[in-house]
């Protein structure tokens, strides 16, 4: 966690070289890595990952740091079939597939994330999210 704060710190100004944009984008997988790794020992293991990740939605925690962290609606669009995702801070379920969706442009090929402000908004808001999640769970405090 410390690791995604002070890359997303150093990064947070958007530059032509396209560096930040690449080490957001990697902190952003690193911190999806942890959300699955979270979702596969809270869950039982059978399920898909995504699956796992989508039961993230119902915890209480959740939605109540969405309200906290998101300031306003937001939407991308899936490239498998070119719905919206939309960012509802009202609506912990689209919520997550909306982060799962900037992390599916993040990760895969071709499908790179080419707003600035679409990667590191939701950075921001999902690392706030899951350290609250964390301390509800774990008791997860920073060092």
């Amino acid at each position: 966690m410390e690791e995604i704060e002070i890359i997303l710190k150093n990064n947070s100004q958007f530059r032509l070289d396209f560096k930040t944009i690449l080490r957001l984008q990697m902190v952003y997988s690193l911190l999806w890595t942890a959300l699955e790794r979270y979702a596969g020992l809270k869950y039982h293991l059978g399920k898909k990952v995504n699956e796992k990740v989508y039961q993230i939605a119902e915890e209480k925690v959740f939605a109540k740091s969405l309200k906290k962290h998101v300031k306003a609606p937001r939407e991308i669009y899936c490239t498998s079939g070119l719905e919206k995702c939309i960012l509802d801070l009202h609506d912990p379920v689209k919520s997550i597939k909306y982060y799962y969706q900037v992390r599916s442009y993040a990760v895969h090929r071709g499908k790179a994330v080419d707003r600035f402000d679409i990667l590191k908004n939701s950075l921001e808001e999902l690392l706030g999210i899951f350290k609250d999640m964390l301390n509800e769970v774990w008791g997860y405090t920073k060092r």
